[in-house]
């Protein structure tokens, strides 16, 4: 019986908390105030330039 339990139930547990976490991270959010999104747009295209300028070798 313990081998059902462990093939059975810790699948089937782990399988409902994946649809329990998907669904709670596509829910509808609020609306987001235009200053907060497009200052975080200006933040994430800073780090992307930043992560992409080519870096000189030290010797």
């Amino acid at each position: 019986m313990a081998i059902l339990a462990w093939t059975l139930g810790l699948p089937t547990v782990a399988t409902a908390m994946a649809i329990g976490w998907v669904h709670w991270a596509a829910r509808p959010r609020g609306p987001v105030a235009p200053h907060e999104s497009v200052a975080a747009h200006e933040r994430f295209k800073a780090a992307l330039a930043a992560s992409t300028t080519p870096t000189t070798k030290v010797s």
